[in-house]
């Protein structure tokens, strides 16, 4: 049973993911092999966190891996988030400032 909900919308451009559930450690593997199905595309990819109910660390060392990893390879990937106040905070306050905007 998936725990992941996700959207896929594809150009020759883009990849635009919108991702919503529970991204705990329960999801952190379902999550994984998600992203690394993705990591070597060369479009631009967008991940849609809009949606996502909770997450936790490893959510956060997960999206920051993909991240790393397409970045070394020169791939363009942006997060799309609407975390509230205490949890963009809590973000700032612990130095993870890596879910970008365009």
């Amino acid at each position: 049973m998936a725990l992941i909900e996700k959207n896929i919308r594809e150009t020759d451009k883009q990849i635009t993911i919108k991702i919503s559930g529970d991204l705990g450690i329960n999801a952190a593997e379902e999550l994984r092999a998600e992203l690394l199905a993705i990591v070597n595309d060369p479009r631009k990819i967008r991940l849609n966190l809009k949606s996502i109910e909770s997450f936790d660390l490893s959510t956060v060392q997960l999206l920051y891996a993909f991240l790393n990893d397409r970045k070394k390879k020169e791939l363009e990937t942006f997060f799309e988030t609407d975390f509230s106040h205490s949890t963009s905070l809590l973000l700032q306050h612990a130095n993870i400032d890596f879910f970008n905007k365009e």
